[in-house]
């Protein structure tokens, strides 16, 4: 894969059990989830709402009970819709390293995105579901054999994937392949310059999309104009300032590329839904 500049590099877990488990609701700070990707696989369920999750800026809308998996390698994003829904991330690696022969080979195209998988899983497919169901039970509860059972409930869940036919070898054109380098390209150089100046004349030429058609492209891929998406990072950027990093209104703002305050407050309510000031306060009585 050539995109690799906009990895969403997280420590899953431990190096002995990468994987993790996120609970995602509206008051968690990428509710509305962002266009990114990454080398591990990534199970996504839905608890209760609607959510529309963009797979390679293909759109499939999931409902309460609807699993969907993310590939390594596959950019996506979701925009929630009074939505509640739960993930796993997890490196398909750790079930190579006591594994050789047939499963690593089994293993590998997923590993190294040669192979795809079937995107919505529907809660029709009653044993798939009841597996990553226990799966998701398992990683929620813990326990003294709770990574025995959640290695054996991965392994089989992948074993169900093959088996329900839910895997093929990968397909995508050279021309959709071009697009996700494309970009990827561009929303590496945002994650760089996020607190300098962007401006589509630069965006055009690190691309080299042209600027009148750049906007369309963009927006296709992230559902949102360069410029949205930009205000978007930062908002997020400065919420993470202001509750992990414990910096003021006016210093999360300034270090997130806002130059003004008054314009920080507008964007922040448009995304937020709220001022800054309201949202420190709410989280306080809290």
């Amino acid at each position: 894969m050539r995109f690799t500049e906009y990895k969403e590099d997280v420590l899953r877990g431990s190096p002995d059990f990468p994987l993790e488990y996120y609970f995602i609701d509206r008051e968690h700070r990428q509710y509305v989830m962002p266009l990114h990707w990454h080398r591990e696989l990534e199970i996504i369920r839905v608890k209760s709402g609607k959510l529309h999750l963009f797979l390679n800026n293909m759109e499939y809308i999931l409902e309460r009970g609807d699993l969907i998996f993310a590939g390594p390698g596959v950019l996506h994003r979701g925009e929630p819709e009074d939505c509640v829904y739960e993930c796993i991330v997890f490196d398909l690696n750790m079930l190579c390293r006591y594994s050789s022969g047939k499963i690593a080979d089994r293993l590998l195209p997923l590993i190294m995105g040669s192979a795809e998988i079937e995107r919505l899983c529907c809660p029709e497919d009653t044993e798939l579901s009841s597996t990553v169901g226990a799966l998701f039970a398992s990683v929620k509860t813990g326990g003294e054999f709770y990574q025995l059972e959640v290695y054996s409930l991965i392994a089989k869940t992948v074993y169900l994937l093959y088996k329900n036919s839910h895997i093929a070898l990968h397909s995508a054109s050279k021309r959709s392949d071009r697009q996700r380098d494309t970009m990827a390209t561009l929303l590496d150089y945002i994650e760089k310059n996020l607190t300098s100046k962007i401006t589509l004349t630069e965006l055009s030429r690190v691309s080299g999309i042209n600027e009148k058609y750049l906007c369309r492209f963009f927006k296709e891929f992230s559902g949102y104009t360069p410029t949205d998406y930009v205000n978007r990072m930062r908002v997020e950027r400065a919420v993470s300032e202001m509750t992990v990093g414990g910096k003021s209104i006016t210093d999360a703002a300034f270090d997130s590329g806002f130059n003004e305050l008054s314009y920080f407050s507008r964007i922040f309510k448009k995304y937020i839904g709220t001022t800054p000031r309201d949202f420190l306060r709410t989280r306080k009585n809290k």
